[in-house]
């Protein structure tokens, strides 16, 4: 059982990390009608991350005790930290090349304390409340569910109120209560896994959420367009990720979990997703920077980037597993 469990969050981890890579490339091709369509309605990968780290998360849990939960703290954090440190040396190298004037100490300093410079810093930001909140979840519910009610009720009204209100200061430090929302969702779905279709509730229920709050933007006139509603999250994106994870869930069970090679590849992609996050922001960069860029088209784009990205990943395990040699035949 516990296999099939990571199978399917192989599934989607993978499938989410390959979207990332689609959203990004699709992304500089957006004049294009059919493109923005595609491009919007594939917003649902970074809700699909969470869901597989809290669910992992809540079927193993650390022991709600000072030792163990600092022991949780210190290894997510390095395990988060020193990769995206040394993702921004190559990261503003290039943009020392290719875009001089950006390269500032003052956006070195944000990019590298993940309070602004470089965009793809955000989801880092989001993993380390994960890291925080998680647990915190967990602890309300084994010592005072009353406070998990409360938090979830607050975390419900802050993604309400994100529908009709865009705050004005940085959203990396206000995005926690409503990704809270999708945290909590998480831990009741694994509490409720093995019920008989419970997956088709959330579906039915999130999806009728969403055409509701879309039908009550479109009258106070606000943009219907899932990215915009990103920063910070409102209970309308949350509402499209919730319905995405169900009804994957759905299809996994009863259909993409016989498919050997999709399962292979996307397990590929995504025992390495936090690596080839960064790494296609890289070969994106060095390709959009180049005098080529214009004689792509969308499907070219995505393809070399994917390529790229893949025979950089590879590469990068080789040089892993030389030093890992290297290393035990010192020891």
């Amino acid at each position: 059982m516990v296999k099939k469990r990571f199978e399917v969050i192989d599934f989607f981890r993978g499938l989410a990390i390959v979207t990332i890579v689609f959203t990004h490339t699709l992304s500089y091709f957006l004049s294009q009608k059919k493109i923005f369509f595609v491009w919007d309605i594939i917003h649902f990968a970074v809700p699909i991350f969470i869901f597989c780290s809290s669910y992992i998360f809540y079927q193993f849990p650390p022991q709600i005790e000072k030792e163990g939960v600092l022991n949780y703290f210190k290894k997510r954090l390095l395990r988060l930290l020193i990769p995206y440190w040394i993702f921004l040396v190559p990261l503003f190298l290039l943009t020392k090349l290719y875009e001089p004037k950006k390269f500032i100490f003052t956006e070195i300093l944000k990019s590298a304390t993940l309070t602004g410079g470089t965009p793809i810093g955000w989801l880092v930001v989001l993993f380390i409340y994960l890291m925080i909140i998680s647990p915190l979840i967990y602890f309300f519910y084994k010592k005072n569910r009353h406070l998990l009610i409360l938090y979830s009720t607050f975390s419900f009204a802050i993604s309400l109120l994100f529908l009709f209100y865009s705050p004005k200061i940085n959203y990396l430090f206000i995005m926690w209560p409503p990704w809270s929302l999708l945290i909590i969702f998480t831990f009741y779905f694994v509490d409720h896994e093995k019920k008989k279709y419970f997956f088709l509730k959330f579906m039915f229920f999130s999806l009728l959420t969403f055409f509701l709050l879309r039908y009550v933007l479109s009258l106070n006139h606000h943009t219907l367009v899932l990215q915009y509603n990103k920063y910070p999250p409102n209970l309308y994106y949350l509402s499209y990720g919730v319905f995405w994870i169900s009804f994957l869930y759905f299809l996994y069970q009863r259909l993409f979990s016989r498919f050997f090679l999709v399962n292979k590849c996307l397990g590929f992609f995504s025992q390495f997703s936090y690596e080839i996050f960064f790494i296609h922001f890289l070969i994106i960069y060095i390709i959009s920077s180049s005098k080529y860029y214009k004689h792509l088209n969308y499907l070219s784009f995505s393809l070399v980037v994917f390529i790229l990205t893949i025979i950089m990943q590879l590469i990068l395990n080789y040089i892993k597993k030389v030093l890992l040699k290297r290393m035990t035949i010192v020891a």
